[in-house]
């Protein structure tokens, strides 16, 4: 068996027409024909059946009809007028369109045509809508005609299919078959017929408010057309992607102005989509935004721009900038094409990139182990206490050495008038110095406390610094006591040099 079917399916709703020749080669004693047949069907190109015999090459097709051209023999009259041999055409289809077909289901036969090898024969093949008939003419003679015969039905209710041709062989060296000058004329498409559909149709209906696409140059607004035929069928298939569309931005009533302030309008032709189903659609992802008119046409037709124009706004009185204005015109083939323009139809949403919040930091609720709880605190709250303990000696230092100053200055000018001096060798002055420098080293060390375990060093400065005071008390009794002494033994002399004076004067 060997077929051969071209991939682009033809639309056969309303009908149509299939014109070819065929030319059988060989010798008629050692060639022998065996058919081939004219195959229409809705079965797909993927793995048609394939059987052994004489089954013409299209047993086993489902939603399928089939003209068969098969050899017969002469009568012999005709033989002794130097006849080869008979074709006779038949049509096949099964009762039921779901079910496969075969040479068996020959519904109608035609006329036994008598013809020789070498000879070029011309076929066509019609079918219409109304009045649904098909008919089958060899060399202009009709020779077979089926009425009341709805393709659309046995093709499963589709108004496409595939047509081609199909043959098997039974012997091993079969007659040649040449099939020349193969054309069909499906019912075409009407493009004054055209119509609109999906989301633009909704719009101009009525059913939907103004088209919305956000403005960030991915999402998608699809403007769709359906093709119809002649007969105001819509079509199911493509490859006539002859639609045209812009877009173009209309100035904002209030402002009189276009989106963001521009004085010129934004125009956008996007891209055809066929969607190998009749309907073709143009496909809008724009990042302009604004609100648009939609211009489009489909068939023999193109949009044309025109001059633009301008206008001076005013505003309280004064002249403003120039506004543009921008409009398009559609010229086509007169009949050949289908037009619209829809007002206010698309609004592209302006596009707001997010932006990125900076971090802020808060407290986490991350549950802590009871021994960590704990260590924290405790560490908290030592470093609290040092750092409060150690202020509050620091204030305290610093009011008592203001407070002793003033005793220091006076205990100056006492040792002054008392002829006393301060020596920094003299015992007193060291333990002094020495207990200066241990509270000194007491609060160091208690500031470290929160960072070092230093607990027995503070207790032995502690130590350290009651013996330096103890020391302290004791060197000052005693200095006291020597200041008293020489006050006394001073008091004597001047009190002795004063009897003295007195003695003298009188």
């Amino acid at each position: 068996e060997m077929y051969v079917f071209p991939k682009q399916q033809v639309n056969i709703g309303s009908g149509f027409t299939s014109k070819f020749s065929f030319e059988i080669g060989g010798d008629f004693a050692t060639r022998p024909f065996d058919g081939f047949a004219f195959v229409l069907h809705q079965r797909g190109l993927k793995n048609l059946p394939v059987f052994n015999g004489n089954t013409l090459g299209f047993k086993g097709y489902t939603n399928s009809i089939a003209v068969s051209f098969r050899s017969k023999a002469v009568k012999p009259e005709f033989q002794a007028l130097g006849v080869d041999e008979g074709i006779e055409v038949g049509l096949h289809y099964p009762d039921n369109a779901e079910d496969e077909n075969g040479v068996e289901f020959q519904k109608k036969t035609a006329t036994v045509l008598h013809f020789n090898r070498g000879k070029t024969v011309d076929v066509e093949i019609k079918w219409y809508g109304e009045p649904n008939w098909l008919e089958v003419f060899v060399d202009g003679a009709l020779v077979l005609r089926e009425k009341n015969f709805n393709i659309t039905d046995q093709m499963g209710g589709g108004r496409n299919a595939f047509l081609g041709f199909t043959a098997s062989q039974t012997s091993i060296a079969p007659a040649k078959v040449d099939i020349k000058n193969w054309n069909v004329d499906g019912v075409q498409i009407n493009p004054v017929s055209t119509e609109l559909t999906g989301a633009l149709k909704e719009f101009v209906d009525g059913a939907r408010d103004t088209l919305e696409v956000l403005g960030d140059g991915e999402e998608e607004l699809r403007l769709s057309v359906q093709t119809n035929d002649l007969c105001n069928q819509t079509f199911n298939f493509g490859g006539k992607p002859d639609l045209k569309v812009v877009l173009i931005e209309q100035v904002n009533a209030t402002t009189g102005l276009y989106f963001n302030g521009a004085l010129e309008p934004v125009e956008i032709w996007p891209s055809i989509e066929d969607n190998d189903d009749g309907i073709y659609s143009a496909v809008l992802n724009s990042s302009q935004p604004g609100n648009f008119d939609v211009i489009l046409c489909y068939g023999e037709c193109k949009i044309e721009r025109n001059p633009p124009s301008s206008r001076r706004r005013r505003l309280g009185g004064r002249q403003l900038d120039e506004v543009v204005t921008q409009t398009f015109t559609v010229q086509g083939t007169p009949g050949k094409f289908f037009q619209a323009s829809i007002g206010n139809a698309v609004n592209v949403i302006e596009f707001i990139p997010p932006t990125t919040a900076k971090p802020t930091f808060a407290p986490t609720s991350k549950p802590v182990d009871d021994g960590q709880t704990g260590r924290v605190s405790a560490v908290a709250g030592g470093v609290a206490g040092a750092t409060l303990f150690a202020l509050a000696l620091l204030i305290g230092f610093r009011r008592r050495w203001r407070r002793d100053q003033g005793f220091i200055d006076e205990g100056a000018k006492y040792r002054m008038d008392r002829d006393v001096k301060y020596d920094k060798q003299d015992e007193y002055s060291q333990v002094g110095g020495k207990l200066l420098h241990t509270r000194q080293e007491i609060l160091r060390t208690r500031a470290q406390k929160a960072n070092l375990p230093q607990d027995q060093a503070i207790g032995a400065l502690m130590t350290e610094k009651e013996e330096l005071q103890e020391q302290l008390r004791m060197q000052k009794a005693k200095a006291q006591g020597q200041q008293s002494e020489q006050a006394m033994a001073k008091g004597a002399r001047n009190a002795g040099l004063g009897v003295k004076k007195k003695e003298f004067r009188s």
